[in-house]
C-alpha cells in the first residue's frame, strides 16, 4: 500500500537503517541539550509517563531510569511541582484532553532542592473514536 513502511530482509539494509536511526536519535539528544529541552510522551489511558528523552531527565536532575520511576504516576508529577503551581499546571493539563494542546510555565523543585522555571507545550494523540490516549509534551527549562 501506498505509504507503508516496508521491512527489508537483506542485514546490510538493515544495518544501514540502524545506523541511520542511531545518528537521528544522536543530533536529538545533541539538540535537546543545546536548547535545554527534553521531550516525554504521557498514557492517559493507564495515567503514566511512557517514555521520556534523557533531555528531559536532565531538566528535573535525573536520569531517564529514575524520572521514569519517580514520574510513575499522575499524583508523582504533582509532587514535583512547586505546590503553588500545581493546580494551574493540573488545570492546563487537563484542557489538553478536549482542545488538543496545552501550554503552560511552571515551577518544579528538583530532588536537590533547586527551583527550575519550566514551559511546556503539549499535544494529544486521540484513537478514532476521538478518545484521548496519550500526549507528547516537549518542556524547556
Amino acid at each position: 500500500m501506498p505509504g507503508e513502511t516496508t521491512i527489508q530482509s537483506d542485514p546490510a539494509e538493515l544495518a544501514t537503517e540502524l545506523e541511520k536511526l542511531r545518528k537521528r536519535e544522536k543530533l536529538l539528544d545533541a539538540s535537546e541539550q543545546l536548547a535545554n529541552m527534553g521531550h516525554c510522551e504521557w498514557d492517559f489511558e493507564n495515567n503514566r509517563l511512557l517514555s521520556c528523552s534523557d533531555g528531559y531527565a536532565r531538566i528535573f536532575g535525573q536520569s531517564r531510569e529514575e524520572l521514569m520511576l519517580s514520574q510513575a504516576s499522575w499524583d508523582q508529577v504533582l509532587e514535583q511541582l512547586h505546590p503553588e503551581d500545581r493546580e494551574h499546571y493540573a488545570r492546563s493539563y487537563r484542557s489538553q484532553r478536549q482542545n488538543g494542546t496545552h501550554e503552560v510555565d511552571y515551577r518544579i523543585i528538583r530532588a536537590d532542592g533547586t527551583l527550575r522555571y519550566l514551559h511546556e507545550t503539549g499535544l494529544v494523540e486521540f484513537d478514532r473514536d476521538g478518545k484521548a490516549i496519550a500526549a507528547f509534551g516537549l518542556v524547556q527549562d
